[in-house]
């Protein structure tokens, strides 16, 4: 409604007198395409406590609207065909009981998010309005699209995958009745998992008995079982005779045997020896400090993901590779299975409570670690956004800062760990995450097409082994950079 010559002469101005943010809602579109511009450069050059955002130039972001890929698939078809569908058939009995607060309005606003997911390009991503804490912060996230991208398609992905979720957390009313639509799932990934647990507690305990064990190996299967969870053969894991126990021959998971080489082979960018060495340092160095030598790890889902990160942490307390592990946990449900606190402590009650000894042993030495505070629990909102990971606010960075390591699981950290970016995928890992002042190691199996650190030669090789390698959840990475 302003002619360009005065809009063009007001927004100088504007941009002189710092005070363009808040006249934007008034001239909405030219105004927001400036903003949008400037959030870009911020998000290149400005990151709290951390570096620059990285030594190379940021590519754009991913977004889904372009048909045959996995983003595309998930935002058009798989979350309104299949993940919604579940999510109301999993709380149907909650959502039908005439004495429920969520019976009536839940099912409505489930609805009306239904028929916006049909829309796809159609579909306005339009604010949250629930008491969640973090309103402002969403807020600003959708303002900074531009209102012709605000949709499900046109908007980064990262972000409508996330505000998908956070939209399921609004309908269930969560910050007000606490209750966890995904409870249910969570609970039968555990189930699943136990009858797998029992075995690796076995070669665990019997492993970190051994005498005069190189304590490589503990930390170095520790690792692999963390990144592999529930598609890793249990067989890899030596007893303390280090032989293997077992033949592996179930195809859908990765059988290796005592063979190290063939699951190597599935790792991309294998910097697993330089993670070793740098925990092995840690145990040399104790002996000659005061410090407190803290390991972080930042946690992906429930289930059996969950039981092979506490493997890794009680693996680190065990060799004295540190003195205290901080599990960075989800601050509300998302992404259907990812952990909570209370997931965390729900894990270790059940593996105590098992008929299974081996099992019911773990699960005690993880009570007596979380009880002792060598196991620590820190949930935060920001595990829960979309943002990059060089835009940590302070206060995570602070909960981040005593850690001599910090491990990121699984794919949806490891996307904004990459800024959900259409990188080279032969760019460098250590290059692409250089903004970290401290050192991380993403553990990662491929679910989205992207990633770094992946040459032409093994691109070709996984491609020829296997069509979707980039979503089959089969390969992997282990990248360490901040050293």
């Amino acid at each position: 409604f302003l002619n360009p010559m005065l809009f063009r002469k007001l927004e100088l101005y504007l941009r002189i007198s710092g005070f363009l943010i808040s006249i934007s809602v008034a001239f909405r579109s030219p105004a927001k395409a400036f903003i949008q511009n400037k959030l870009e450069m911020d998000t290149k050059f400005r990151s709290c406590t951390r570096k620059d955002a990285t030594s190379l130039s940021l590519p754009p972001p991913i977004t889904s609207d372009v048909p045959g890929t996995w983003a595309f698939d998930t935002m058009s078809r798989r979350i309104v065909a299949d993940i919604l569908p579940r999510i109301i058939e999993d709380n149907s009995d909650e959502l039908t009981q005439p004495s429920s607060p969520l019976r009536s309005e839940c099912l409505l606003q489930l609805r009306d998010l239904e028929s916006s997911l049909l829309c796809g390009k159609n579909g306005y991503l339009r604010g949250l309005a629930d008491k969640g804490p973090d309103l402002i912060l969403w807020d600003k996230i959708l303002a900074s699209i531009p209102d012709d991208e605000r949709n499900w398609l046109n908007a980064p992905w990262v972000v409508t995958e996330f505000y998908f979720y956070r939209r399921i957390v609004e309908a269930f009313k969560y910050f007000e009745t606490g209750y966890d639509m995904f409870a249910k799932q969570k609970q039968a990934g555990l189930r699943d998992a136990l009858p797998f647990v029992n075995d690796v507690a076995e070669h665990l305990i019997s492993l970190l008995g051994a005498t005069n064990i190189d304590v490589g190996i503990p930390l170095e299967m520790a690792v692999f079982t963390s990144l592999w969870g529930n598609k890793m053969d249990l067989s890899l894991w030596p007893s303390a005779s280090l032989s293997s126990s077992g033949s592996g021959d179930n195809t859908d998971r990765i059988s290796v045997g005592d063979n190290m080489s063939k699951i190597r082979s599935f790792i991309l960018d294998d910097q697993t020896d330089d993670v070793v060495r740098l925990l092995r340092s840690f145990v040399q160095k104790k002996p000659l400090s005061t410090e407190q030598f803290e390991v972080g790890i930042v946690v992906d889902n429930a289930g059996y993901e969950l039981v092979s990160d506490l493997v890794l942490a009680y693996c680190l307390l065990a060799t004295q590779a540190a003195d205290t592990v901080t599990l960075h946990t989800k601050a509300h449900p998302t992404f259907v299975s990812d952990a909570m606190n209370k997931d965390v402590l729900e894990t270790i009650a059940e593996l105590q409570n098992s008929s299974l000894e081996a099992t019911a042993q773990l699960g005690k030495l993880l009570a007596e670690a979380v009880e002792s505070g060598k196991i620590k629990l820190v949930e935060d909102l920001f595990w829960c956004q979309p943002t990059p990971f060089w835009s940590l606010p302070v206060t995570v960075a602070e909960k981040l800062s005593s850690s001599k390591l910090i491990f990121v699981k699984g794919d949806a950290n490891y996307r904004r760990l990459l800024g959900d970016r259409h990188w080279p995928l032969t760019a460098p890992a250590r290059e692409v995450l250089s903004y970290w002042d401290q050192p991380v190691c993403a553990l990662r199996t491929f679910k989205a097409e992207l990633g770094c650190g992946v040459s032409e030669v093994d691109q070709q090789r996984a491609l020829e082994m296997d069509s979707k390698w980039m979503v089959s959840g089969k390969w992997g990475v282990v990248q360490l950079a901040g050293v």
